[in-house]
């Protein structure tokens, strides 16, 4: 499943902004999980895609990734070894 959830202040009042955020977020788990688990793919691709903006990133999974135990620990050193971690949270 592709869902992402951009979420950008816009100038906004907090209170819009978090019911927006709210709304979109309450959207994208409206459907069960399904599929697979493509964690590290997905990780590679967010940071190679976004090294040059300042990104926060959550996961939201239900099992497993994809590749077991050794995804497990490629997902933990792309994490540790992420570049500009300052930009990066």
């Amino acid at each position: 499943r592709s869902d992402r959830v951009s979420l950008q202040r816009q100038g906004r009042d907090p209170k819009s902004f978090m019911a927006d955020a709210y709304r979109q977020i309450d959207a994208a788990f409206s459907r069960p999980p399904s599929g697979t688990t493509p964690v590290l793919e997905k990780l590679q691709h967010s940071i190679l895609s976004n090294q040059h903006i300042n990104i926060a990133r959550w996961f939201f999974g239900d099992g497993l990734p994809n590749g077991g135990i050794i995804a497990q620990r490629e997902i933990t050193k792309l994490l540790v070894n992420r570049p500009n971690p300052e930009m990066n949270p």
